[in-house]
């Protein structure tokens, strides 16, 4: 089911101001950062309008593993993160490769100091 108040749901201007759609995979589709400071940085929205990850079974872990085999093969990240911020926009987990000698390597914003 669609939500026609969703950025994700409805991949109107909002998306494609700062995503591009790479591809669809079975249960989810994959955005490229347009601003690229994590180079490789996507988004893996699930399909359907889930408040939660875990929501039946929103993103399968096997799409997660294929976009990370995918990243590390493309762009040789030192380390690859997730994150699932659903405060506001639902349905969807961030999937972010960073550098050793990269932004934000082993900072720490919250105590503005090296980790």
């Amino acid at each position: 089911m669609k939500n026609q108040n969703c950025a994700y749901c409805m991949e109107g201007e909002l998306v494609a101001a700062f995503e591009i759609k790479i591809c669809e995979l079975e249960s989810s589709k994959v955005y490229l950062f347009k601003e690229q400071s994590y180079m490789g940085r996507v988004i893996v929205a699930h399909k359907k309008h889930v408040s939660e990850i875990v929501e039946k079974r929103a993103i399968p872990m096997g799409d997660i593993n294929n976009i990370a085999c995918a990243m590390h093969e493309i762009f040789n990240p030192d380390k690859v993160n997730y994150g699932a911020y659903g405060d506001t926009v639902h349905h969807h987990l961030h999937v972010v490769s960073k550098y050793k000698d990269g932004y934000e390597w082993g900072w720490c914003i919250r105590y503005e100091s090296w980790c």
